[in-house]
């Protein structure tokens, strides 16, 4: 359990650029799925530090809102592939993780959500059946068996229970 943080030749703290460049060299050579032999090349990080490095630090993983050539290369990519994301992301060559292409899709693409204004019923019902559920917003979705993507129920619940509408 405290074998990194005990370990006096792990480094702790920032990255310099030239263990950035080693990170990039060793992922290269051993691949995504081996952070272990990475770690081992390193000598300075642990397994876990240069997997959270690679996959949230590294420059080469897009972040931010979504262009539309993203959006139509999705929507064309799951008229073929359907909603395998980590196919569509290798075929598209989106530079985003699989995990925030689909999230995007069903969020914001996905032609099945109902995007229409929200009803006072509707509004009063949402917040009916999360107070109910405890916010369980995938339970709530499936009990009002909703066409809206559960982060616009999300977000929805939250602005009405902040307007203080309550039944």
């Amino acid at each position: 359990k405290y074998k990194y943080s005990l370990d006096p030749t792990i480094k702790h703290g920032r990255w310099t650029e030239e263990e950035n460049k080693k990170l990039v060299e060793l992922v290269m050579m051993y691949g995504e799925d081996r952070m272990d032999k990475v770690a081992e090349g390193m000598g300075t990080r642990s397994r876990r530090q240069c997997l959270e490095r690679w996959r949230w630090q590294m420059p080469d993983v897009k972040k931010g809102h979504f262009s539309p050539e993203e959006d139509a290369l999705i929507l064309e990519a799951v008229k073929i592939y359907g909603t395998n994301f980590a196919v569509i992301q290798k075929v598209t060559g989106i530079p985003r993780k699989p995990r925030h292409i689909s999230q995007h899709y069903q969020n914001k693409l996905d032609p099945s959500i109902d995007r229409s204004p929200w009803t006072p019923e509707e509004e009063a019902k949402l917040y009916q059946v999360c107070m109910e559920n405890g916010r369980n917003m995938v339970k709530t979705k499936q009990m009002l068996d909703s066409k809206r993507s559960i982060r616009d129920m999300w977000n929805h619940f939250n602005c009405y229970q902040k307007r203080g509408k309550k039944e």
